[in-house]
């Protein structure tokens, strides 16, 4: 059995990368000796058994102890703390592995008494008597090497081993295999007589559709070239709903890159109005993105930088989700671009320099301005 202490020194030392483990004086390796030095101690007092295994090791001695005072007469007689001195356990472990050994077989299976590992028999009476067992040493036997060898038996198995394969060739009766040969003889001559002739293998398929089969034909009354050509395959392999991954795909408005004139906003807001006019509701979502990017594009005429378009735009979008009718969202972007448009430079630089400043002009605006404070009747 391994020795957990050699084991933890061995370990120590390969995680420090030293030769000699034995002189290692960490912490680790410190503790490593120490838990060494105490099992060899246990090692030595426990008469070469291992300590502490608990319950398990102590029913394993149990059912050792007993097939060995059973080797010399199948009836036993002993008391519960001669066992549980020898075992080196606690008398209620004894009792306990007794009681089990009295109703399980070898393989550990519920068993009559007739089949049972051990059979207790009436005890004479009186203080200090001990128990009378009788062992059945087969099933006994099949315990303790059943828990000593616990790995080889349960990977064996308990049934018989099995056959080994037949190396010998296998064969088939005569009748089997003259039915086997009429069937693929008569396979063989319907294949023939079904099969295409060269030219007709050799004709193209009519009806190939351009497109993968997967997808049906989006014009069934178009008609198709029933030719293949050399680009048809081209075409199938790179039919994509969506562009390659790097396409430029050009833009069907044109960047602007000089500020928009009075010209160019007055036909801008010309076509503001005709979609005011064709709308039916007051401000549909296509009417407030064309107004706000005619706000954009006052700021910009105005000579207003990103950052401070950003702060226009930013605080007319602030107070008007205050606003429940459409009505007065409109109107309100309306007066933010007559603002933008009719406001002097100082006034302009002054008040979209900070976006609360902005706030302050847009709720004035909207006819929402903080009421002027009252002055005192002595001013």
């Amino acid at each position: 059995m391994k020795r957990v202490g050699g084991i933890a020194v061995r370990v120590a030392g390969r995680l420090k990368g030293s030769k000699r483990p034995g002189l290692d004086r960490s912490f680790a390796g410190r503790f490593a000796r120490r838990i060494a030095r105490n099992q060899r101690r246990h090692w030595r007092e426990n008469g070469l058994r291992p300590r502490g295994r608990g319950y398990d090791w102590a029913r394993t001695l149990v059912a050792e102890e007993l097939l060995k005072r059973a080797a010399a007469a199948e009836l036993v007689e002993t008391t519960i703390g001669e066992l549980a001195a020898a075992v080196r356990c606690t008398d209620r472990i004894v009792r306990l592995e007794i009681a089990r050994l009295c109703a399980i077989d070898g393989f550990g299976a519920p068993a009559d008494a007739q089949d049972a590992c051990v059979v207790k028999l009436p005890r004479a009476s009186g203080p200090g008597k001990g128990v009378r067992l009788a062992i059945n040493r087969i099933e006994l036997a099949r315990r303790v090497l059943g828990r000593l060898k616990r790995n080889r038996v349960r990977s064996q198995g308990r049934g018989p081993q099995l056959a080994l394969p037949l190396n010998e060739a296998t064969m088939i009766p005569a009748e089997i295999q003259a039915a086997v040969d009429r069937i693929q003889e008569l396979a063989r001559t319907r294949f023939a007589s079904s099969s295409k002739s060269e030219h007709e293998a050799k004709a193209p398929a009519l009806g190939m559709r351009l497109v993968p089969r997967s997808i049906p034909d989006p014009f069934p009354h178009t008609p198709q070239t029933q030719k293949s050509t050399p680009s048809d395959a081209a075409a199938r392999r790179d039919f994509r709903s969506a562009s390659r991954p790097g396409t430029e795909i050009p833009r069907r408005v044109p960047v602007r890159i000089t500020p928009p004139g009075r010209a160019e906003l007055k036909r801008d807001w010309l076509e503001i109005a005709e979609i005011d006019k064709s709308e039916l509701e007051p401000l549909s979502e296509r009417h407030r993105r064309r107004l706000m990017r005619h706000l954009r594009f006052a700021c910009w005429s105005r000579g207003l930088d990103l950052v401070r378009t950003r702060h226009v735009t930013g605080a007319i979008g602030w107070e008007a989700q205050r606003l429940r009718k459409a009505t007065s969202r409109k109107y309100l972007i309306i007066d933010g671009v007559n603002w933008v448009l009719t406001a002097n430079q100082a006034e302009l630089r002054g008040a979209t320099a900070h976006f609360l400043g902005m706030v302050k002009v847009v709720r004035g605006l909207s006819a929402g301005s903080d009421p002027a404070p009252r002055r005192s009747q002595g001013q």
